[in-house]
């Protein structure tokens, strides 16, 4: 059987990040087990076993010609392609790439082309790159691949973290450049009456925002310690940035397997899902006055009604669901995977 090396965007020695983009390649490697297949995790730790999924050290990876090498992030490609510490990683005939996000370049062209010429097939997370993509490589098979969600999540042990009397809205990162301490501080502008915001990062938020008691900030949370604070909240918060690219979108994903609901921007090519679960609602990009209006119509949910489209999203979206997709791709147009 062919072997799968996954070379994840954790290049740390723990998995305890509050993004779940970071653990992308972890749950990945899940998922290719559950449909039995041989796969090995490569990343930045010395632990040879991490949640019952083989990891080797993405110095130590020894994958050979007939192996798959799956690269989780587009500049793990260019890492792979141009870093001689990574020379070892070029040895398999068959490398794939996963595109959770990507860049654009100068006069119109996608950032790294010369290094992403070396994947076929290209897998893109979010329907609307995929003729974007395939425009700039018509030679190469360009599939849309949603990110899969966590499957290993216990909701009903959960306990509110939430003050009573409030309606909180939670916001997991965003603050990393200007534009996001800006448009939460429009957000605040404009939040109704009951409403408090939470707001885990590792960027501080600045002193306009610590200022405001309505502002509740908590630093960095590892990943998989915030499931309450998605699961109890009045709703998740997402927004985007002009300069960001539409890439994989955790705080929605991490959001719905939490049972929760979204209030976004419309801004990620993950914010169809929002639709798709009946869980909140999308408003124009850059439009946080418009947001508030929505939120103050809104009504609590009941919580039964949470765990039951946790149960729903995870049930459709886990990865492996996910991976069946992708290996249905790989098998019928290259008989890969035997």
């Amino acid at each position: 059987m062919t072997h799968i090396y996954i070379f994840g965007p954790n290049s740390n020695h723990t998995y305890d990040f509050p993004h779940s983009e970071v653990i992308v390649g972890l749950n990945a490697a899940k998922g290719f087990q559950t449909a039995g297949r041989e796969v090995t995790v490569l990343w930045g730790g010395t632990d040879t076993l991490v949640e019952g999924v083989p990891h080797e050290h993405m110095t130590r990876g020894r994958p050979r010609p007939d192996d798959i090498l799956l690269v989780m992030h587009p500049l793990l490609a260019v890492a792979v392609v141009n870093e001689e510490r990574f020379v070892h990683l070029r040895v398999p005939n068959c490398k794939w790439l996963f595109t959770n996000s990507w860049y654009p370049g100068e006069g119109g062209r996608i950032a790294y082309m010369n290094e992403w010429e070396h994947f076929d097939p290209i897998f893109v997370e979010g329907s609307t790159s995929v003729p974007i993509i395939q425009q700039a490589f018509p030679h190469k098979k360009v599939c849309w691949l949603m990110i899969g969600c966590s499957r290993d999540v216990d909701l009903q042990g959960l306990s509110n973290p939430y003050p009573q009397g409030v309606k909180p809205i939670f916001l997991a990162g965003r603050l990393q450049n200007p534009s996001g301490r800006v448009k939460m501080l429009e957000l605040l502008r404009h939040l109704p009456t009951g409403f408090e915001v939470w707001c885990a990062s590792q960027y501080e938020p600045g002193n306009e925002l610590l200022q405001d008691p309505r502002f509740h900030f908590m630093g960095a949370l590892p990943f998989g310690s915030f499931w309450h604070y998605h699961h109890f909240a009045f709703a998740s918060l997402d927004f985007g940035f002009y300069t960001h690219t539409q890439g994989i979108n955790c705080k929605i994903i991490d959001a719905l397997r939490a049972g929760g609901r979204v209030i976004a921007d419309g801004f990620s090519t993950s914010h169809y899902l929002i639709g798709a679960y009946y869980a909140g609602g999308v408003v124009p990009f850059d439009d946080m006055e418009t947001m508030c209006h929505v939120l103050a119509k809104w009504q609590p949910e009941e919580r039964t009604l949470r765990l039951n489209r946790a149960q729903a999203f995870v049930r459709e979206q886990s990865w492996d669901v996910r991976i069946r997709d992708l290996i249905r791709y790989i098998e019928g147009s290259k008989g890969m995977l035997g």
